[in-house]
């Protein structure tokens, strides 16, 4: 026994011994033996080839002879059209059902017998999975008879007529329209096949194709195909010698109205993919007459299509391009058309998302024009929502770019005219390119605008806010009362005359000039400090105007005195007015003191004296528990340094 056979032996005993799970009798080494006897050595050890079983030695002689007869049992009718027809037959030498195409008895004339045998050589000529291949042509009686694989299913048209559009009110139906164009593109293989192989179809159309039970797709009757090339078997019909009408009026392009100079090709096979793609779209093929065959091929002629508003873009792109009159103006090939239409499946995701985006645009729309500010910005949080989704599921989502954008460039155009700055220059930044140039400009005033009210709204809080250079005033009421204070008080310890009083009133004038000067930035910047500089001035001057009078007209002290208390008392209500409702009661203290001094002038001074520390003293209380509020320190910095610090302030603000 040679060495790799005893190898062998031993290996297959050692997993044949008892207790080992393969084998429990005894004779194992028996079984062996058998076993090594019909297997070469080479076979076992490597596993790799295939152990077939023996070989019976029966009578082979009446197979051989069923093998080799070509009868072919008939069965029923399949189809017929108008010169062939197809049945159903049982092909005995090897058992099979199978299609058998032959003319029919009134069709059997020689050109109808060359034109069977070109189909039957075209299709033999492509073996491709979406066309049915060609078992054998025999001829019978003078006839040929063309044997074809048995395709068990439905026409594809039967089932587009059965279900209808994959458009309907209630929209697009998208399983179907997915089913639909899953077919189309293993149609387009079959035709693009044909055209690498010098091959054109010339009557591609849902009733040309066969649906099989297991998910087949094939494109069958080739009967008016042609030849792009001449391969110099003069077999094939030439696609440049057709210069007659060929095809289905419904679907076929242009240029198969045939004509001097025929003009067919590829381009050819692509308007019939785009025509049936129409079909599947809008239920009914392209080209449609009023009922007779001439308004029919006007309308080939004419070659207007027009697609529902329901079509979505990326499809009606492609029926566009495909269904073009010129040839040179469709997809360069079967396999381009293929191409869009994989590519729309692709993104058909991205491209449902824009649609539904598109409806919540067309809220937003109404939304607008109502002026709705809470449905505006919750429509637009959706638009954007969407098209944001569709441009990461797809980038290169046109349609979902210009749509964003357009959106934007609405929403922004409406805060700017609402008046929300700030969400439109946030929207404006969004865009993907640069703003239209009228939205800046409309934004950029608006903002200017915007600014130009803050700031004066900005110098009218100045205006009246009382923290604004209060330690300036209240360093210029404390002086002032001090004045108004002790001058009285001097006066009623000398005897007055109107000499005496118009140096007194003439000495406050000065000061109030100096000490206003002094704090003019600061007494100027707002509405209430130059209120309160008006009144003291005012109380002033008119004092002064008043003693010069009664000097001049020679009255007596006791009247220009007296003359004196109506100007302070206008004066320190209307001062008192400037700084606050609170200050007014301090400035009636004038009343009272007018009424003591008209009893007896004697105490004029110190009723001056009283009223004045009244006014001033309770609007010098009233500043320091405000600057406590504010937080502004007592004491600081010098007086003339504040009033410069205030005055900065100002000038920076």
């Amino acid at each position: 026994m040679p060495q790799e056979t005893r190898l062998c032996r031993f290996r297959v005993c050692e997993s044949l011994q008892p207790g080992s799970g393969m084998m429990e009798h005894r004779d194992f080494e028996a079984t062996f033996a058998a076993i090594v006897e019909t297997i070469d050595a080479a076979t076992l050890m490597g596993g790799g080839k295939t152990i077939a079983p023996p070989l019976a030695n029966d009578s082979v002689s009446e197979l051989l002879a069923r093998a080799s007869d070509g009868v072919l049992r008939d069965g029923t009718t399949i189809g017929e059209g108008g010169m062939g027809i197809v049945r159903e037959s049982e092909q005995l030498a090897v058992g099979r059902s199978i299609a058998v195409k032959t003319l029919k008895a009134e069709q059997r004339s020689n050109a109808a017998i060359l034109k069977l045998l070109q189909e039957a050589w075209i299709t033999g000529a492509l073996e491709h999975p979406n066309i049915v291949p060609i078992y054998d042509v025999q001829v019978s009686g003078g006839v040929p008879r063309i044997l074809l694989k048995r395709i068990e299913g439905k026409s594809w048209a039967d089932e587009l007529y059965e279900e209808g559009s994959v458009l309907s009110e209630a929209g697009l139906d998208d399983a179907r329209l997915e089913r639909h164009l899953r077919i189309l593109l293993q149609v387009a293989r079959a035709a693009h096949f044909a055209h690498t192989r010098g091959f054109l179809h010339r009557d591609i159309k849902p009733e040309n194709v066969m649906l099989g039970a297991h998910g087949e797709v094939y494109l069958l009757d080739w009967g008016i195909a042609v030849a792009l090339d001449d391969d110099g078997s003069g077999r094939f019909p030439m696609a440049s010698e057709q210069h007659h009408m060929a095809g289905t009026p419904a679907y076929m392009a242009p240029e198969q109205l045939g004509g001097r100079e025929p003009n067919l090709g590829a381009h050819t096979d692509v308007f019939l993919l785009g025509a049936t793609l129409y079909e599947i779209l809008t239920g009914h093929a392209p080209n449609r007459g009023d009922g007779d065959i001439r308004s029919l091929l006007q309308s080939v002629f004419q070659c207007e299509h027009e697609l529902p508003p329901s079509v979505p873009p990326g499809l009606r792109a492609i029926v566009n391009t495909a269904l073009q009159m010129r040839p040179e103006d469709r997809f360069e090939s079967a396999d381009a058309f293929r191409t869009a239409v994989e590519a729309f499946l692709e993104h058909r995701g991205s491209e449902r998302l824009v649609e539904r985006a598109a409806r919540s645009q067309a809220a937003l729309t109404s939304a607008l024009e109502a002026e709705d500010d809470d449905a505006v910005d919750s429509l637009y949080r959706e638009c954007v929502f969407g098209y944001q989704a569709a441009l990461e599921a797809w980038p290169q989502n046109t349609k979902a770019r210009e749509q964003l954008d357009g959106i934007t460039v609405i929403r922004a155009a409406y805060a700017i005219e609402r008046g929300h700055l700030g969400s439109a220059r946030s929207a404006l930044r969004t865009l993907s390119g640069a703003a239209p140039r009228h939205l800046q400009d409309a934004l950029e005033k608006a903002e200017r605008k915007v600014a130009q009210k803050e700031s004066d709204l900005s110098r009218l809080r100045d205006d009246v806010d009382f923290a604004v250079a209060i330690r300036t005033r209240t360093f210029l009421i404390a002086t002032f009362g001090a004045f108004f204070v002790g001058a009285p008080l001097l006066q009623a310890l000398y005897r007055p005359t109107i000499a005496t009083a118009m140096i007194g009133v003439s000495v406050q004038v000065v000061i109030l000039t100096g000490l206003m000067v002094w704090a003019r930035d600061s007494m100027l910047r707002t509405r209430l400090n130059r209120a309160l500089g008006l009144a003291l001035f005012s109380i002033g001057g008119a004092s002064l105007v008043w003693i010069v009078t009664a000097y001049l007209f020679d009255f007596h002290v006791f009247e220009a005195r007296l003359g004196l208390y109506p100007i302070w008392s206008l004066g320190a209500v209307v001062a008192a007015s400037a700084l606050g409702r609170a200050h007014i009661p301090f400035a009636l203290g004038f009343i009272p003191a007018f009424i003591v001094s008209a009893w007896d002038i004697r105490y004029f001074g110190f009723a001056a004296a009283g009223a004045s520390a009244l006014a001033f003293g309770g609007s010098f209380c009233l500043h320091l528990k405000e600057r406590r509020r504010l937080g502004i320190p007592m004491f600081g910095s010098s007086t003339r340094g504040l009033a410069n610090e205030e005055a900065r302030s100002a000038v920076d603000s």
